[in-house]
Order: structure tokens, then sequence, then C-alpha cells
């Protein structure tokens, strides 16, 4: 069925090519190559970022998390149960960080632009954006409750209020810029590149 599926798809660009003229026939041909080769590109660094995530994720949140722990002084009251609930934290992050991470990849790395039908692939890149959209909002969810088991790490609660609000509003700020230029800047605009090129194959095949 896959098969049949490719022929279908990727032959209609050969049958495109055949009934144009020749100066067309050149100008789609560039066309084609020009997206599906920005299509890889993009498909590469997204595979790259997502490796990246998955090997060096796991070492950064485990350094963090031990540099937390071992900035806590021992004779603070409470210090056992701090770092009880700090090392559960970490674990619990790293688990299904590294999961995610894993699940993310083996998607994106079994996208292959230059075998599968068009329909596939885009199919594959819209639940690709659902799962980024998805890990947006944990990301959020997760810094938000990290901020929240810091500041009640450093006994920031006890500060006046106006220097709570102070540093929270900081924090938010800081965390949310953080948060919209990494998406932004190495996830989504590799996604709607990748959109951007299959829309383009699309078009050509129905012309």
């Amino acid at each position: 069925m896959e098969l049949e599926e490719l022929k279908k798809s990727w032959n209609l660009l050969d049958k495109r090519l055949q009934q144009a003229p020749l100066t067309d026939e050149k100008q789609i041909a560039r066309l084609v190559a020009a997206c599906q080769r920005r299509t890889r590109s993009s498909m590469g660094r997204l595979k790259s970022l997502q490796r990246f995530s998955l090997l060096a994720g796991m070492p950064i949140v485990i350094a963090l998390f031990a540099f937390i722990g071992l900035s806590l002084p021992a004779s603070d009251e409470g210090h056992g149960t701090k770092l009880a609930v700090l090392i559960a934290f970490g674990a619990v992050s790293i688990a299904l960080g590294a999961w995610w991470d894993w699940r993310t990849y083996k998607w994106i790395r079994n996208i292959r632009v230059d075998e599968m039908p068009i329909a596939e692939v885009s199919r594959r890149m819209t639940h690709f954006r659902q799962w980024a959209d998805i890990e947006v909002v944990c990301v959020c969810v997760w810094t938000v409750a990290f901020s929240a088991l810091y500041y009640w790490l450093k006994d920031w609660y006890q500060m006046p209020v106006p220097a709570q609000a102070i540093v929270i509003g900081c924090w938010a700020v800081l965390d949310g810029i953080v948060i919209y230029l990494f998406y932004k800047k190495l996830v989504y605009s590799h996604i709607d590149s990748i959109r951007k090129d299959i829309e383009e194959l699309k078009d050509i095949c129905t012309e």
C-alpha cells in the first residue's frame, strides 16, 4: 500500500515534467529540487536538535539539580526534607524528559522526505507540530514548578513582599523570553519552512 502511495505522489511530478514545455520542465525540476533540499535541511536541523536534547539534556539537568542540592546549607532547618523533594522533582523531570525526547526523536528520524508520499510527510509533520505545541505547554508548566521549588528551597518567601514581587516578575519575564526565542528560532521556524515546502510540492503535483 505504501509503495502504491509513493508511486502516485512522487510520480505525479514526473508526469508534470513530461507534459510541460522544455523551459517549464527545467524550471519545475529546479523548484522541486530546491523544495526537497530545503525540507531535508530543516529536517536535519530538527533531528540534530532532538539528538542534542536527548544526549545532553539529561547530564545538564542532573548537573543543575546537583549544584542546587550542594548549595543548600546543611545547617538549615528542614534541609533533609528540601533535599528529598529536590531529588524527587529532579528524578521525575529527568525520566519524563528523556521519554519525551526519545519519542519525538524517533518520530522525526523516521520521516523520510525522499521515500514517503508527500501526504504522509505532511501528516507526520502535522503531528510533530502538535507535539511541539504540547511540549511548549509542558515546559512552561515545568518552569513554573521549578521556579516555585527553587523559591521554597532558598526561603525567598520570607523576603519583603515588594522584593518578592520584583524577583517573581523578573524571573517570569526572563523565562518567557528564553522559551519563546528557543522554540521560535530553533523549532517552529524549521517546522514552518517544511510545511511551506510541502505545500509547494503539493501545488506542483496538482497543476
